[in-house]
């Protein structure tokens, strides 16, 4: 791929974290299922007859054993039989792809479009409404038909009058777009010309989700192969549930999906032994302030380091738990997934070494080091490393003593653990996928009832009011479990196995998180 110009900041960083960083990428294994997917068990199948695989098929297969925990050894067993096997290259190619070997990229598995345009799809009924072969066997939490009702009947509602809260993305007739139907599959490969169209379609079809892509293509109803990317928007992903805050521990639980039992923790159902468990997590005040504190950590690496204008960033509350931060600026829109991952690595804070700040193994003189030792106002990383190591430059042959004494792979744990302090959490993935469709703004989630509502000021921005925007209409409902939560300025709960009257958008939210029914 022809990349444009880059701005000379971002160009700078990019170079110089290429080949240095490793890659951090993976999916999230799903406690749900011991059947493979129907790709995969064919893959298997080819195997065990003693018949070779095509590469795309060895790549979908290691890469999906990788992701659910397989070892690299066991990984490489799976492939003995194929007639043109040999343990030492199999062995190499399976540990780059763990991210062990070459570019230290560890490499995920590919989505079902991939799949299916590697013709390596043998889709059942089981896989409608999954969009990778690992979501396979994660079977969710229907909502009986009642609650369904309310439900559907509330988002209606919500899509009639409100189509002003819809934000139609830029370059709307380049974008893909899809949508995820109430207990059912998702529908992808849509194209509108206007926000009139769109909403028109929403209106009739009534989604539980709807997604654009952050991509640009000249045939955006075309097969994914066939589609012609022309750019895509860089984009940034905060996930509170992935923060391991101390307050979790009040509002997280784990549902079971057959009888629906809450449980406190991941475990086999105590009511009917199913290991098909999914974790509920509610939002609370702390968990909006964390996330708004990693945003404001993000938006500095991107401003101060990479040049980013305030006015190309745009916020928002993803709806459920977390926070996207969308950046429209046509010179970034030709990078590349490895690009990308480099910024992503960057504000992460991944893999910095200590040779950056001239320590090396045999570094044993303040006077080798001191020399290339930073100074607290220097730019980027190295200038936010040394205000942490020490109060002024005066301190720095003081500090650099200190680190020779302890050592090169001290300093190393030393610079880990202030990256993981002072480095935004974001997704990787997110950041590097080029072809992710990502939920539109100003649409419902279906894991919540909230809406993906843009945040203009961080600070005052509050979206258990702002994104909670069903009616306020009374609806009983049974809950089954719920702590303490707030939405709007009402708190509610906890509640146990009771029946309470609460307004829809309440009743909603616990309906969504699976813990309450009509």
């Amino acid at each position: 791929m022809e990349l444009k110009q880059l701005p000379e900041s971002i160009k700078i960083k990019v170079d110089e974290l290429r080949g240095k960083v490793v890659k951090h990428v993976e999916f999230r294994r799903y406690f749900v299922t011991t059947k493979y997917p129907p790709c995969v068990h064919h893959i298997l199948q080819l195997l065990s007859k003693a018949e070779n695989p095509p590469h795309s098929a060895r790549f979908l297969l290691a890469t999906y054993m990788l992701s659910i925990g397989k070892s690299t050894d066991e990984i490489c067993a799976l492939f003995e039989t194929a007639p043109d096997y040999n343990e030492r290259v199999t062995r190499y190619q399976v540990e780059h792809l763990a991210g062990m070997k070459g570019s230290r990229t560890k490499y995920v598995c590919p989505s079902c479009e991939k799949v299916t345009s590697d013709n390596n799809c043998y889709r059942t009924e089981e896989c409608d409404g999954i969009i990778n072969p690992l979501q396979f066997g994660k079977e969710g939490l229907e909502m009986n038909e009642q609650s369904l009702n309310l439900v559907k009947r509330s988002f209606k509602e919500f899509y009639f009058k409100h189509t002003n809260y819809v934000e139609t993305p830029n370059r709307i007739e380049e974008r893909e777009f899809g949508y995820m139907q109430f207990n059912g599959g998702m529908i992808r490969h849509l194209s509108f010309k206007n926000n009139g169209e769109l909403s028109a379609h929403f209106l009739k079809h009534i989604p539980s989700d709807v997604y654009y892509s952050c991509a640009y293509y000249i045939n955006p109803t075309a097969p994914m192969q066939e589609k012609i990317f022309k750019g895509a928007d860089l984009i940034f992903d905060i996930d509170i549930d992935e923060l391991a805050l101390i307050c979790a521990k009040d509002h997280e639980m784990w549902i079971c999906n057959h009888c629906k039992n809450v449980m406190g923790e991941k475990q086999e159902c105590g009511k009917c032994n199913s290991m098909k468990v999914e974790k509920i997590s509610l939002t609370c005040d702390n968990c909006i302030d964390a996330g708004k504190g990693e945003l404001k950590k993000l938006i500095k690496f991107l401003q101060e380091d990479l040049g980013i204008q305030e006015n190309e960033i745009k916020i928002y509350f993803s709806g459920n738990q977390g926070f996207h931060l969308h950046i429209y600026n046509t010179e970034l829109e030709s990078l590349d997934p490895h690009s990308r991952a480099d910024i992503a690595d960057y504000v992460m804070g991944n893999n910095i070494l200590p040779d950056s700040f001239g320590v090396r193994k045999n570094s044993h003189l303040v006077k080798d080091v001191i020399s290339k030792f930073p100074n607290i106002d220097d730019f980027g990383w190295r200038g936010r490393i040394s205000r942490q190591l020490m109060k002024d430059d005066k301190a720095k042959p003081r500090t650099v003593q200190k680190i020779l004494k302890a050592g090169y792979l001290r300093f190393k744990t030393e610079l880990d653990d202030i990256a993981r302090e002072i480095g935004a959490h974001i997704d990787p993935k997110v950041t590097m996928d080029i072809h992710r469709v990502f939920r539109m703004q100003g649409t419902l989630n279906s894991k919540s009832g909230l809406m993906k509502a843009p945040c203009n000021a961080i600070d005052t921005f509050d979206p258990l009011t702002n994104a909670c925007v069903l009616t306020d209409e009374e609806v009983l409902v049974n809950v089954r479990y719920s702590p303490k939560f707030r939405l709007k300025e009402r708190f509610f709960g906890p509640f146990n196995d009771q029946k309470e009257k609460l307004p829809t958008y309440a009743a909603v939210y616990l309906i969504c998180k699976g813990l309450a029914e009509v």
